[in-house]
């Protein structure tokens, strides 16, 4: 996460020195030659020039300040809507740059970008969920993004184990600070199914017939053994 907010932040300082030089790109798309020669385009340049490269840096100590606090996912969030609501912010303060013909389309793009915020945050609430447990008559069910439903015949092996694989690679998931949701995989690459926070310990390892390795775990730290108790009660497997 701190190189990934350094990067942002070193982005943004760029973007706002190319900015700065070409201010009329910023509306280049959205204006005809009448209009632009209305618009303060100096003062919008100047605006974004300023507003980038104080986002830029508030992003990245903020962000690096969470994680050496080892808030990972709160430092990510911070990262993610920090950049989204800044963005907004300038987008609403250019108006008072342009011509009154581009306030109705200043109004729309504030709109699409408030929107787009909304359904990021209704999506990682949803995603950031703690999956839910079902026990069914023949399966077990993780539900939730990257959920899994398994068939208690098909588990071949049990664990609980007090540390993950060395991840190294995201191969089809969704990853935010602490919390990792899906397909991952190790240098030597075997891949695992995770549906983790890794602030918390132990993790229910459930290795399966076909080669599936999955990783479970919970806030509650007696769930992956009830969760086992319960899986040996249901099933034809060897304890």
């Amino acid at each position: 996460m701190a190189t990934t907010s350094i990067v942002i932040a070193a982005i943004l300082i760029l973007l706002a020195f190319f900015v700065k030089g070409n201010p009329d790109l910023i509306i280049k798309s959205g204006m005809s030659r009448e209009e632009k020669e209305k618009a303060d385009l100096q003062g919008l340049g100047r605006l974004w020039f300023r507003g980038l490269i104080s986002l830029g840096i508030i992003l990245c100590a903020a962000s690096l300040a969470l994680s050496f606090l080892n808030l990972q996912t709160l430092s990510a969030i911070f990262l993610i809507f920090g950049l989204l609501l800044g963005l907004l912010v300038l987008t609403i303060m250019s108006g008072k740059h342009m011509p009154s013909s581009m306030q109705r389309k200043l109004h729309w793009s504030t709109g699409i970008l408030a929107a787009s915020i909304a359904g990021i945050a209704a999506f990682m609430a949803v995603s950031s969920g703690e999956p839910k447990v079902e026990f069914g008559e023949e399966t077990i069910t993780f539900t939730g993004l990257y959920g899994q439903q398994i068939r208690y015949d098909d588990i071949s092996d049990l664990m609980i184990m007090d540390t993950l694989p060395a991840i190294t690679l995201r191969t089809n998931g969704f990853a935010l600070g602490n919390i990792l949701k899906g397909h991952f995989s190790t240098n030597n690459s075997e891949t695992y199914i995770l549906l983790v926070n890794t602030d918390h310990s132990p993790y229910l390892f459930i290795g399966l017939n076909d080669g599936k390795k999955i990783y479970f775990n919970s806030k509650d730290p007696e769930l992956p053994g009830t969760i086992i108790r319960k899986i040996n009660e249901r099933s034809s497997r060897p304890e």
